[in-house]
């Protein structure tokens, strides 16, 4: 069965998004993503890594966090 149980960890900015988006499994994939700072956390997950973590990006609630995992 083609997948990965691999944690990765990409910052949470333009350059975190083009290395996820280099990822094999960045998008058309389902995962499990945190996204966090020193104090707050933010769990979600989808099939698309890729176009989610743009949507946050994009997103001015969520530009308090710096640091997203994917696995």
């Amino acid at each position: 069965m083609k997948g990965t149980d691999e944690i990765r960890t990409y910052s949470f900015d333009n350059d975190g998004l083009n290395e996820l988006k280099s990822f094999e499994y960045g998008k058309n994939w389902p995962v499990v993503y945190l996204i966090h700072n020193n104090k707050d956390l933010y769990i979600g997950e989808t099939t698309s890594a890729e176009v989610r973590m743009s949507q946050h990006l994009s997103n001015n609630e969520k530009n308090w966090l710096f640091i997203s995992k994917c696995g």
